[in-house]
């Protein structure tokens, strides 16, 4: 070895301890959860405004982010260094989220992202460990779903009550497809009906509206409007329930729409993209959604579902155990109405299922 040779083996130690240095550092910021304590959204935003536009995000497309200022709209780009930030997020903005833009040479970019008043949002279908944010800044959800065709999924409505009531949403059912309930008899016919008395009878129980829709007859139409006017509002559900059809009624837009796929029931996909539109001759904006066929909650725990299961939560001061889930504890006093009818079965079950799905999500940890 010559004289100076250890000099180059101690830098090259001295390299890969470094680098053992950065690797360990990395390791342990990612399993920081303190920069998690507030919204993705509140970390990069600092409380003062910046200088620029205020502006609305109507959609965000491949080619870029429509966003309103004043009375028009503009095509914008996201800020490089808004990208860099490590986040829950599937995506850093949403439809309906107030921006600050300003233009740079012939561009305009989104530089800020205000923090949002409230949003609808659920765990990301690819990866369940996301947040895909659906809307932001929005007044109430229309939780849409039809009587047939496809199927009517209660739980998917208890689902959506979640999610609206834990983005601070007032949630509104709207039952469509009632005109079809005329080309049914007998069983299929009286099962329909058992649906509608079902859902109506927990909608008056949670004091939740409830409009049951026709596009064909027009059946409310004048109630939809009431709720609409002068909100801003979402319209959710699964694939095929008419969602953009009704959009196409009370907007000046022609959002595309497709039937039910007939060997499935199931609905097409036709909304891509979630976008913002005002409304025709009313105050106020709606935002048409992609269809969903299921609908993961995002961070919710055994507590929380309880919580949002009003008639459950307001029981379980009676049951024996302070830290009673309702599923095989003795002297359970929400097994107990439940069986006696006061409190309903189907909304039992759901509640159930949702527990299953939370510890499975648990134990996947």
């Amino acid at each position: 070895m010559k004289r100076d040779d250890h000099l180059f083996i101690e830098e090259k130690e001295h390299d890969k301890n470094k680098k053992a240095h950065r690797q360990e550092r990395r390791r342990k910021e990612e399993k920081d959860r303190s920069k998690y304590k507030k919204t993705d959204v509140d970390k990069i935003v600092p409380s003062q405004e910046k200088e620029g536009h205020k502006g609305r995000i109507l959609q965000i497309k491949p080619e870029g982010i429509v966003c309103q200022i004043d009375q028009k709209c503009v095509l914008c780009s996201l800020k490089g260094s808004l990208k860099k930030e490590k986040r829950l997020s599937k995506s850093l903005i949403a439809v309906g989220d107030e921006v600050i833009i300003a233009e740079e040479g012939n561009s305009w970019q989104v530089i800020q992202i205000l923090p949002r008043k409230t949003v609808l949002s659920r765990a990301d279908n690819l990866s369940r460990k996301k947040e895909q944010v659906i809307a932001a800044n929005i007044d109430q959800v229309f939780i849409t779903a039809s009587i047939l065709e496809p199927v009517f999924k209660p739980f998917l409505i208890d689902r959506y009550l979640i999610a609206a009531y834990k983005g601070n949403l007032d949630p509104i059912i709207l039952v469509t497809k009632m005109d079809l309930i005329d080309t049914l008899s007998g069983d299929k016919k009286e099962a329909s009906l058992q649906d509608i008395e079902t859902i109506d009878s927990i909608a008056n129980s949670l004091d939740i509206p409830i409009i049951y829709f026709s596009l064909k007859n027009g059946t409310g139409l004048d109630s939809l409007k009431k709720y609409a006017e002068g909100k801003t509002s979402v319209f959710s559900g699964q694939s095929g329930v008419g969602k953009s059809s009704i959009i196409n009624l009370i907007t000046d837009a022609e959002q595309l729409t497709a039937p039910v796929v007939s060997k499935t029931t199931k609905g097409s996909h036709t909304t891509t993209q979630a976008i913002m539109l005002p409304l025709k001759d009313l105050e106020g904006y709606c935002v048409d959604t992609p269809g969903i066929r299921s609908f993961g909650l995002w961070e919710i725990n055994a507590h929380d579902v309880g919580r949002y299961f009003k008639e459950i939560d307001e029981a379980s001061g009676l049951c024996k155990y302070p830290d009673c889930h309702h599923i095989s504890e003795p002297d359970c006093n929400v097994k107990k109405l439940c069986e006696e009818g006061l409190i309903n079965p189907l909304r039992f079950e759901s509640y159930l299922s949702l527990m299953a799905q939370v510890d499975q999500q648990h134990l996947k940890r």
